[in-house]
């Protein structure tokens, strides 16, 4: 069976298509209106990671040092836009070659999920490792996200998943766009 078919375009008739989307996870279920599944996927990805995120910070184990510097030397809004809007777009698109490779290995769409978010903290931890463990589960929900629209397209795939991107970036992009105002001004 071929993964255009099996992962990514689930097509039922009648009776069985009711049944499969009563047994479907909400993480998948697309037959809501986009900007609902938008929001409770972004609640879903953004709380836990936020929460996670704090709670290392506030025991001192994510400081500025051990954290990803990601102003560099760039102009305060080029910053904040690489972050809210160019990474999120790269890192879709990049996403869905990621999981077309991965599903290579397997068509189940939590495994799929999994490796791909998997691969994502990697190479986040490139840059540090406790990004890469804080960004691990937004990345699960971005995966899944992906897989799911990706049934209805291509197109729904990489805009629905980068706009659940852009909002987990949207409060550390304003942050940091905060901070960098306040020690180089505008």
């Amino acid at each position: 069976m071929d993964i255009e078919t099996d992962v990514f375009e689930e097509r039922r008739e009648g009776g069985e298509a009711l049944e499969a989307q009563a047994r479907e996870s909400f993480l998948f279920r697309i037959q809501q209106p986009v900007w609902k599944y938008v929001l409770h996927m972004w609640l879903i990805g953004f709380v836990p990671s936020v929460t996670l995120a704090i709670a290392l910070s506030v025991t001192g184990v994510l400081t500025g040092e051990t954290g990803p510097d990601l102003s560099g030397n760039l102009h305060p809004a080029v910053m904040f836009f690489a972050i809210v809007v160019f990474s999120p777009v790269v890192e879709t698109l990049a996403m869905g070659v990621v999981l077309k490779l991965l599903s290579l290995v397997t068509r189940r769409r939590y495994a799929l999920a999994a490796m791909s978010c998997m691969v994502w903290a990697g190479l986040h931890s490139l840059a540090s490792p406790l990004w890469g463990l804080t960004i691990a589960w937004p990345f699960f929900i971005f995966s899944c996200s992906y897989l799911a629209w990706r049934r209805r397209s291509w197109l729904h795939a990489v805009m629905v998943t980068c706009v659940i991107h852009l909002l987990q970036n949207l409060l550390p992009g304003i942050l940091l766009l905060a901070d960098e105002i306040g020690k180089k001004g505008w």
